[in-house]
């Protein structure tokens, strides 16, 4: 079975970690979901204000009763984007509600044909690059000036050519 209410538990721990961690500047963080994951990167954001930004693909008003229509208004004037697609009818008509709804800066794409949640990034490569532009706005403007290796310094604090933090997912034939 599932329990929502303790996926919103988890979501909490798992913010708690990052915005702890020393090598995480926890004013840079945001959070994407997709379908079910949208909604809950919403429950997320109402419960951290210190959350800059989300994504939300194709969010639903009311999935599994974890809804959105209400805490929209809680999340306030920050700034936050959808995207769905046409023919996902119920993410659609969520994603247009939703961004009547918000009160910050909000920004709606609408595909055609691009499917639901993550499967709209086979459909629309472009999505994740406007992801990207939308976090580094939002996360990185006030770094517009820096150059990318002071950027990513800022960001992760790590060494520009410190190559450490990928070992882990390399294999051991790869590490060295």
């Amino acid at each position: 079975s599932r329990d929502w209410d303790k996926t919103a538990d988890d979501l909490q721990r798992v913010w708690a970690n990052l915005a702890g961690r020393e090598d995480v500047d926890e004013e840079r963080i945001a959070a994407a979901g997709a379908s079910i994951g949208a909604n809950m990167s919403m429950v997320l954001a109402v419960d951290e204000p210190s959350l800059k930004t989300v994504i939300l693909l194709s969010p639903g008003e009311n999935y599994f009763g974890v809804t959105t229509d209400d805490r929209i208004q809680e999340y306030g004037d920050r700034p936050v984007l959808f995207v769905a697609s046409q023919e996902d009818i119920a993410a659609a008509d969520s994603s247009r509600d939703l961004h009547e709804l918000a009160n910050g800066t909000v920004e709606l794409i609408m595909y055609d044909g691009a499917g639901h949640g993550t499967t709209m990034f086979d459909k629309e490569p472009e999505l994740s690059d406007s992801m990207l532009a939308w976090f580094d706005h939002y996360l990185m403007d006030d770094l517009a000036d820096a150059t990318v290796e002071e950027q990513a310094a800022t960001v992760f604090d790590v060494a520009w050519d410190d190559r450490s933090p990928f070992r882990s997912g390399l294999i051991d034939s790869e590490a060295s």
